[in-house]
């Protein structure tokens, strides 16, 4: 029986309800985020087999049970493949079942997760996270207390200022990384000069970009979801375990800081991620939130102020945080 492969926009209609309902047969969630389809339909033009991108992320992988082995998977993997280098896109990343991950080697991905997880994290480049641990070795401090925070600062608050200081205060040496993806309120050059403009009295922190496997689209795609509450745990713990098994052993680190999430579950449940996947290696040190007034201060408090009422939200920001926003974002505030 011929089988058809081709590629399709997802924001097309044409398959989308069957894609959907074939990707949640094999028990895999549907994401909003997917850009292109690869399908396979066979000689009655039934959909028995689907693969999605989404920027440098292939997902959504399924095919239905009865035609498994039958060396489709490796056709719709070639055609996701070559779209994705035609858009410039040549470094991948691909989530799947334990069940899977076979075929994806014999493509010649690598896996870089454990393979016992409910989903496998694999890239085709996996020299670019070696070269990665030997530019973070090159910032590496000794010390005994080595820590670290992850931050959006979207924008920079008193409360991140309040979480650095607080860690830089307990520990020889603070790394701290700026988001770096791009689809924020704020981009990353101006989140990334906020903070730097707000830590610059701290000697002992050292200031990096993030990259992509340390809360990306490339390894954590359902965290830039999370509008949705749709995070999914098994990115969280795929990101957790990156951090513990690449990015810590580069530059020491023994502990990592974080703010308690009173507000938002995603993040709330994330911060539980944390505290189990990465202790006891690393320590995860919880502070409880800064308060202004009452209320605790979050960075998407601080947005909605900043468009309803600019006035009001100086009180939760830092002198350095609203001259940058002044000087480079046309926002009238006062201190």
């Amino acid at each position: 029986m011929k089988i058809q492969i081709a590629t399709i926009n997802a924001d097309s209609v044409l398959y989308k309800d069957s894609v959907k309902y074939l990707i949640e047969s094999q028990g895999l969630n549907y994401e909003d985020d997917l850009e292109y389809y690869c399908t396979a339909h066979d000689g009655s033009g039934e959909l028995i087999g689907c693969v999605g991108l989404a920027g440098t992320v292939i997902k959504c992988f399924a095919i239905r049970d009865d035609y498994q082995g039958e060396g489709i998977s490796r056709s719709m993997m070639t055609e996701i493949i070559l779209l994705a280098y035609q858009l410039g896109r040549k470094s991948l990343s691909i989530f799947t079942s334990p069940d899977n991950v076979a075929i994806f080697e014999s493509m010649r991905f690598q896996a870089i997760t454990s393979k016992y997880r409910r989903s496998v994290l694999l890239i085709n480049r996996p020299d670019e996270i070696i070269t990665l641990q030997h530019q973070l070795h090159s910032y590496k401090v000794t010390g005994n207390k080595i820590g670290s925070i992850v931050m959006n600062a979207n924008p920079f608050t008193k409360g991140h200022a309040y979480l650095i200081e607080k860690a830089a205060s307990e520990c020889d040496w603070v790394h701290i990384f700026v988001v770096r993806e791009n689809n924020q309120a704020f981009s990353f050059k101006d989140r990334f000069s906020m903070v730097k403009n707000g830590t610059l009295p701290i000697p002992n922190l050292t200031l990096h970009a993030g990259n992509d496997f340390m809360i990306s689209k490339r390894t954590f795609p359902s965290y830039f979801l999370k509008e949705s509450g749709n995070v999914h745990q098994v990115h969280a713990e795929i990101d957790c375990e990156l951090f513990a098994n690449y990015i810590a052993p580069s530059l020491g680190i023994t502990h990592r800081y974080i703010g308690s999430e009173p507000n938002c579950k995603v993040t709330e449940n994330y911060n539980s991620i944390m505290k189990t996947m990465l202790q006891p290696h690393i320590e995860v040190v919880e502070f409880n939130r800064l308060l202004a007034e009452g209320c605790t201060i979050s960075a998407s408090t601080v947005r909605n102020q900043l468009s309803n009422a600019a006035s009001a939200v100086a009180s939760l920001l830092p002198v350095s945080t609203i001259n940058y926003l002044v000087e480079h974002c046309g926002y009238a505030l006062h201190i």
